[in-house]
């Protein structure tokens, strides 16, 4: 089974989660509006293969999806509870981000520490210190985490008129770094930070690093994302109806690819040694 924390509900109805008696996904979280990032997340680690081009990693699994708001109190109590397998394709709003509901950027950095670099980027704070506790006390639990689509990211042309928050959100025109600076290092959010967990980063079909997936070193001087994989021209599962089915770029579609890997390693373990389930840190070192 996979666990997806992400934006919104998976569609449960769509023909690639089908198997057994119904549907191979359950929301633990009620009530979500269908998402469909979750959806194509949870298609790329699991989708059965109705549509050839459109197989998941591991097409049979079981999947459980939650939503992200409260997530670290979820994932401790789900942990506790046996869980071993874990999905986040998502991360904090940190730098630059353009808001294209209202066509304008913004920047989330404290102008109070640096006018040009938010400071977040490669920073362990106490998000990365929660999940770093979670994965400690639940040692078979792990984590997998998308690197994030901060690199490069800015406006074409500045200075441009932007909104900072300084108490409130104020309009500014200074100019600031794009995130990752001038040679796209350091632009990691705190949450893909943490030591315990499993961060992967985005490349392309042949292998080549994309333009936008996030990049180490952390702050403390680790090396981040841990792995990497396929993250561009993803096709997979989306929630506009049973049927349909869109192409995605990101280290969200990478991560779920390993997840989804993941899902067949463990399978593989429980074949061989029923019973016995290896460490987080175990199969990470197997990867």
């Amino acid at each position: 089974e996979i666990n997806f924390w992400d934006g919104g509900a998976i569609l449960s109805t769509h023909q690639e989660f089908q198997g057994g008696p119904g549907t191979r996904i359950e929301m633990r979280n009620k009530g979500l509006s269908v998402s469909n990032h979750s959806t194509h997340v949870a298609g790329t680690a699991a989708a059965t293969g109705v549509v050839p081009n459109a197989r998941g990693m591991a097409g049979k699994a079981m999947v459980y999806g939650w939503d992200f708001s409260n997530d670290l109190a979820e994932m401790a109590i789900a942990a506790a509870d046996g869980m071993v397998l874990s999905n986040h394709s998502y991360g904090s709003l940190t730098g630059w981000y353009h808001n294209s509901t209202y066509n304008m950027w913004y920047w989330y950095g404290d102008p109070e520490l640096s006018e040009s670099t938010d400071y977040e980027f490669g920073f362990y704070n106490q998000v990365s210190a929660d999940l770093d506790f979670i994965a400690w006390s639940a040692p078979q639990y792990l984590m997998v985490k998308s690197a994030g689509n901060d690199r490069g990211e800015a406006p074409d042309n500045q200075p441009l008129t932007h909104m900072v928050w300084e108490n409130n959100w104020v309009s500014s025109s200074v100019v600031r770094d794009a995130d990752g600076g001038t040679e796209g290092y350091d632009c990691l959010t705190p949450k893909s930070v943490a030591k315990n967990i499993l961060t992967i980063g985005a490349v392309d079909d042949l292998g080549s690093m994309t333009s936008f997936s996030g990049f180490g070193p952390t702050d403390d001087g680790r090396i981040k994302p841990d792995l990497v994989a396929n993250g561009t021209t993803i096709y997979s599962t989306i929630g506009s109806s049973s049927t349909d089915y869109g192409t995605y770029n990101g280290t969200s579609m990478a991560a779920a690819s390993v997840t989804g890997s993941l899902a067949l390693l463990y399978q593989l373990q429980q074949i061989h040694q029923p019973g016995v389930t290896l460490n987080s840190s175990t199969m990470k070192g197997l990867l």
